[in-house]
């Protein structure tokens, strides 16, 4: 473009000032419109997709409810009807794996709406994603296929915030999970996918006032645990264990929230055992040795392990109900100490033994842990077909396994276990000579009534093995200066030491390669 003269110049910015810029507004305003028009005209067009992706949604939708109410007498007339089994399968794998990302595409969060309940197009699609969600609880609730229930929970999981709108549905959703968790029909696997959208749904769920369902998932999980864990048997066994592996981990979302429920359930078992000691009948120790009640002691011993872990650095608000389980335990052990109950005083030793492994708090177990195996061996034992001793299934030990073989090599190996256990525990522990000592003592004097028996060399094996450690451990604090006053080097003790490198973890190694070979 030429250069303007300088009187051209002049003469627009005296006399045409006003016009040149009205002339750049209206084109500007021009610009503005003609933007406006192909916004809208892109609206239209994503409105139409959008509208064909929901309405298309809805139909899905209903047809999955006439899929999920199939089997109700009703007098209901549905729309769709679904006769292949194919189709069925088909259908129920479309809809679950395309709705949450139509969900997500509409019902989006912003600095205001963080609230599927509070975004923009909530009103459109609130009927579908209902009637999404009913559909799914429906589902699960009647759905015996292993695989097929796998599915639906794995796409279902990300959909878990949508619940928290519809609170009558979300408990609904909850009820039909805890009841999927505890089904020992299922397998494994379905079960902890079961455990897996639970624990989501405790953490993305929210209502509108921003209340959490956490609380309804702990309880739950809790309660369904205690139903189920009353009788022990070979198919149920493996869904209790499992159980109590994946109930506690729930208890690590929100230790406030946990230690509150703890508060009330031990309170609970505390008030039943003292009730037991009061009446002091055949009929109230019955009352406490059952099977609900030592697996709720193991189920809050498991949780106290979970959430009081030293190696994390934060102060649990469960190490306050630490004391009173411990207490409750040791006083459910001296309750009835015959030699029957052996089987359920060993299920209460494990528990002590894994809350002194998850929170490195001293609990003297000696002395239980001998009392299952005095030393004394009978000449003359009853040779039986019997099968082994299994300690998980028996709180009582049967009549026929008393005077027998089988029965007294059980108790020596669980006495064995459990001691190597326990010191297993406190193998890094600057103590560790000394809490050795009386024990060292103890089966030296069991070896010397021993001797000559199939005992005698795994115990000297032990022996040796704890002096070893001992004087391992001897060794490496004697540089260690500490006083009352100056803990510090106290509590560093082999902090970066690995256990497995030290004589005693050595040895738990060996040990446990050994077991597997012969397994």
């Amino acid at each position: 473009m030429a250069k303007l003269k300088k009187a051209t110049v002049k003469f627009q910015k005296n006399k045409l000032k006003n016009t040149i810029e009205r002339r750049k507004k209206h084109t500007k305003f021009k610009q503005q419109v003609n933007r406006r028009k192909e916004r809208r005209s892109r609206n239209q067009d994503n409105g139409k997709a959008d509208s064909k992706d929901e309405n298309a949604l809805e139909a899905t939708e209903t047809t999955g409810r006439s899929i999920a109410r199939s089997d109700e007498e009703t007098d209901m007339e549905f729309k769709y009807k679904v006769n292949n089994h194919k189709v069925y399968k088909k259908l129920v794998r479309v809809t679950l794996k395309s709705a949450y990302p139509i969900f997500s595409e509409h019902l989006f969060f912003t600095k205001k709406a963080k609230h599927p309940a509070k975004t923009k197009n909530w009103r459109r699609l609130e009927k579908v994603v209902r009637l999404f969600l009913n559909n799914c609880v429906r589902f699960l609730r009647d759905m015996d296929q292993d695989d097929m229930l796998q599915y639906i929970l794995t796409y279902l999981e990300p959909c878990s915030l949508y619940f928290g709108c519809f609170p009558k549905t979300a408990r609904e959703y909850l009820r039909v999970l805890l009841d999927r968790w505890s089904d020992a029909s299922l397998s494994s696997e379905s079960r902890a996918r079961c455990y897996q959208s639970i624990k989501q749904f405790a953490t993305a769920a929210i209502d509108v006032e921003k209340n959490s369902y956490i609380s309804h998932c702990l309880k739950g999980v809790y309660l369904v645990f205690a139903k189920h864990a009353t009788k022990m048997t070979e198919s149920t066994l493996p869904m209790i264990q499992q159980m109590l592996e994946e109930g506690p981990d729930l208890y690590t979302l929100d230790q406030k929230v946990s230690a509150q429920h703890a508060q009330v359930y031990i309170h609970q078992l505390t008030s039943h055992l003292k009730t037991a000691k009061k009446q002091h009948t055949a009929e109230s120790f019955k009352s406490v040795y059952t099977w609900q009640f030592v697996s709720c002691l193991d189920f809050w011993a498991n949780v106290i392990a979970n959430t009081c872990n030293p190696e994390t650095g934060v102060v649990s608000p469960m190490l306050t109900h630490l004391k009173p389980l411990v207490d409750l335990s040791l006083q459910t052990l001296r309750l009835n100490p015959v030699g029957q109950f052996l089987p359920l005083r060993v299920h209460i030793i494990r528990s002590l033994i894994g809350i002194i492994d998850g929170t490195g708090y001293y609990i003297p177990m000696g002395p239980f842990i001998f009392e299952i195996f005095n030393g004394d061996v009978k000449s003359k034992m009853e040779q039986t077909d019997l099968p082994a001793f299994e300690w998980d299934m028996y709180l009582k030990t049967p009549k026929e396994y008393t005077s027998t073989k089988i029965y007294q090599d059980a108790k020596y190996q669980v006495f064995y276990d459990s001691l190597v256990d326990f010191y297993a525990c406190l193998g890094l522990h600057i103590a560790f000579p000394e809490l050795a000592i009386p024990v060292l003592s103890k089966l030296k004097e069991d070896h010397k009534n021993l001797k000559g028996t199939r005992f005698s060399k795994s115990l000297r094996t032990l022996i040796d093995k704890l002096e070893t450690h001992k004087n391992y451990i001897e060794q490496k604090r004697a540089p260690v200066e500490y006083t009352s006053t100056k803990l510090d080097e106290v509590n560093a003790f082999l902090r970066n030491t690995d256990f497995e490198t030290t004589p005693f973890g050595n040895f738990l190694v060996n040990k446990a390669k050994m077991n597997s070979s012969v397994a």
